[in-house]
């Protein structure tokens, strides 16, 4: 669970996962009270950012680019016009 650290802290506890040559799986915290399911945005995060960070985690994307260079808006499978 990263979003109990600082930015800096738990990006390299990720890059660590992955220099062991394991899979990082990034969580959210919740709140165990929370009537609805958002995370508890802590430190220097943001809702977004939070996002981002799984989505580059979770979908294997640390694997052809790092996270300085994750551009959130590319597609993962960008569809080919005219192609049938």
């Amino acid at each position: 669970m990263i979003y109990t650290a600082m930015r800096p802290t738990a990006t390299r506890r990720i890059q660590c996962v992955i220099d062991t040559g394991a899979e990082p799986y990034v969580q959210p915290v919740m709140k165990l009270n929370a009537r609805e399911k958002r995370p508890w945005v802590r430190h220097d995060w943001t809702p977004k950012l939070l996002g981002q960070v799984q989505r580059w985690a979770n979908r294997h994307i640390w694997r052809k680019t790092p996270f300085a260079e994750y551009d959130v808006r590319a597609r993962t499978n960008p569809r080919r016009i005219g192609a049938d």
